[in-house]
């Protein structure tokens, strides 16, 4: 399975993401122009829980709000698709969002609302990683990956990129 491959500055932890994961988000972003779009991440862990495969995403609910400078992803039919994911041994990884024509840096709301996340019971997710997809979508997208480790908010680096 071919993909990016992010680490942890220790390189003791990773995420990768699929291809088609990828090539959804970059279409995603394409259909949102110039406004801010996200949705969620599903996939898998390694047994160890040091590696997480992205391989799922999904688009903005319905009942998001996207604009300009800022998203809130809706929660129109997201538990459904996590339903359907879990049955198929995949899980909630997280979140992405698109910072349009901009850098991916994640800003300060960003960061605390995946750390809070990391500590909300609904999301059963005590480690959530945060893509943000920046740039030109259609040209030259840029992404950031990151995710909360005991609290910590880590930005991850881009290892590699399989052929």
């Amino acid at each position: 399975m071919t993909g990016d491959v992010y680490v942890s500055p220790d390189q003791r932890l990773s995420v990768a993401m699929t291809d088609d994961a990828r090539e959804r988000l970059i279409k995603h972003c394409i259909r949102a122009g110039r406004r801010e779009t996200g949705g969620v991440l599903l996939g898998s862990y390694s047994s160890l829980h040091d590696h997480a495969m992205v391989s799922e995403v999904t688009g903005p609910p319905k009942d998001s709000v996207r604009r300009r400078w800022s998203f809130v992803r809706g929660i129109a039919g997201v538990q459904r698709r996590i339903d359907r994911a879990w049955r198929r041994e995949r899980y909630y990884l997280g979140e992405w969002h698109f910072h349009p024509y901009t850098s991916p840096a994640p800003s300060d709301r960003d960061k605390q609302q995946v750390r809070d996340f990391a500590v909300d019971p609904a999301y059963a997710c005590p480690e959530p990683i945060l893509v943000v997809v920046g740039g030109n979508p259609s040209m030259s997208p840029s992404f950031a990956v990151a995710l909360v480790v005991e609290g910590k908010f880590i930005v991850l680096e881009e290892m590699t990129r399989s052929p």
